[in-house]
């Protein structure tokens, strides 16, 4: 008699496993990063990658979409601490020896943009002034009422 022995199981490669809706394989993750370092160029980070060819760019652009979404929204929110930075020597330009930047206006905005994206945005104060009306209508009763004939 032989000992019972299990069977050995097999690492499979993530892209060989059933995937779940929205979860990427490796090579889409692989492409979005690549479409990151590439400045958002699409073309050449297809052109980079091993994988994908030129004809598969608009399928793996709709297939990526959320994550690329994902990825920008952090991204964004990553360099919210340098556009904080940047309207606060804003507003400091010109004073002692700074000299003042022609675009100081154009990367206010853009500092503005991303800190707006990013969900960092001004305080907005809301006040609400909320009356309650009452009023009292008088009703007429709901009796029938009678019809009098003058008997003339």
């Amino acid at each position: 008699m032989t000992e019972f022995e299990p069977p050995q199981i097999l690492p499979q490669s993530r892209s060989l496993k059933k995937k779940k809706k929205g979860e990427l394989t490796l090579e889409q993750e692989e492409f979005v990063d690549l479409l990151f370092e590439h400045g958002g160029d699409s073309h050449q980070a297809i052109a980079a990658h091993s994988h994908y060819s030129k004809g598969s760019r608009s399928w793996l652009m709709r297939h990526c979409a959320d994550a690329i979404t994902a990825r920008a929204t952090k991204f964004l929110a990553a360099h919210t601490a340098a556009a904080s930075v940047k309207l606060v020597n804003a507003m400091t330009m010109g004073e002692g020896d700074e000299p003042v930047s022609p675009f100081v206006k154009q990367q206010i905005k853009a500092a503005e943009s991303i800190l707006d994206r990013a969900g960092v945005q001004a305080a907005i104060k809301i006040e609400a002034d909320v009356r309650q009306i009452t009023g009292v209508v008088f009703l007429p009763d709901k009796a029938i009422e009678k019809v009098i004939e003058n008997g003339s």
